[in-house]
């Protein structure tokens, strides 16, 4: 009987034991599931913070092309400004020699009318010396 009893007492220290891990095993997996409801929190966290970067990161993409498209047009303006002035420069060129043209043409119109006169007037003098 003393046999007996000390396999009770035994098998009761055994259960005593596995009924202490039993308690230590769920107040562990307890604290494992509340670990894993925060990991699963900071994961949806994450994956809003990942959507919110998303979208910055397509409109600053948006920004650049936008920005390069006026870049691009910044220079076209700047090269046509040149183009302009270049122009601009000739054509004051071509006005003032326009203008020294008119001049040189009244002074050669001066001069004919003047030649004329001398020819008209030395025709005259050469009748005259005639007759």
């Amino acid at each position: 009987m003393r046999d007996t009893e000390n396999q009770t007492l035994k098998v009761e220290e055994k259960m005593e034991l596995w009924e202490i891990q039993l308690k230590e095993d769920k107040h562990i997996a307890e604290e494992v599931y509340q670990k894993f409801e925060e990991t699963e929190e900071q994961v949806e966290l994450a994956e809003s913070r990942c959507q919110e970067m998303d979208g910055q990161i397509r409109l600053m993409d948006q920004n650049l092309k936008c920005l390069s498209a006026a870049e691009k047009y910044s220079q076209k303006e700047d090269k046509y400004e040149k183009e302009i002035k270049i122009l601009s420069d000739n054509l004051r060129r071509q006005i003032s020699m326009l203008s020294l043209l008119r001049d040189q043409q009244s002074s050669c119109e001066k001069q004919l009318m003047l030649w004329k006169t001398v020819r008209c007037i030395e025709g005259h003098w050469t009748r005259l010396c005639l007759t």
